[in-house]
């Protein structure tokens, strides 16, 4: 019975990949042009804020100054940085976490105005922890995470939208 029901599946797997499209090449683009991946909005915090459930686990761009910057490391030396990006009223937050440290000439601090790019996750569990209101903008190759420091003010990018 097991054996008949393995050619089946087998079978069946067979026919589906026989079916799928010939692969076609990508083109890259020429030298000196840089091509767009994936567009990721770019938002306030007290925007983002707002519908923060609606971003749960999808890339996002977040904008507004640092406040509670900490570098912690763990027990194998491994460094993380964490802090949170907050409105100027204070109520609108966004929790950041990322491996890793500030390089020193960046001069990231508490006030600096940032703009984070990671995954957003409304509550993450790790074993018994909950996390909620987090942007993971740990560096993961092919995607464009990471923190860098804001151009822009927020009142600005704010007005623009």
């Amino acid at each position: 019975m097991k054996i008949i029901t393995t050619l089946l599946i087998l079978a069946a797997s067979a026919s589906v990949i026989a079916q799928k499209a010939p692969a076609t090449k990508a083109k890259l683009a020429p030298p000196g042009k840089t091509t767009v991946v994936k567009s990721i909005p770019r938002l306030p915090v007290a925007v983002f804020a707002t519908k923060a459930k609606l971003w749960d686990r999808r890339d996002v761009t977040v904008v507004g100054p640092i406040r509670g910057m900490k570098v912690k490391t763990d027990v194998k030396g491994a460094k993380s940085t964490t802090f949170e990006i907050a409105s100027e009223d204070g109520k609108a937050r966004v929790n950041i976490f990322m491996k890793g440290a500030f390089d020193a000439k960046l001069a990231m601090r508490d006030g600096v105005v940032a703009i984070a790019t990671g995954s957003y996750a409304w509550e993450k569990k790790l074993g018994k922890l909950v996390i909620k209101n987090e942007l993971d903008c740990s560096i993961v190759k092919g995607k464009p995470y990471g923190v860098t420091k804001g151009s822009l003010g927020v009142k600005r990018l704010s007005a623009a939208l």
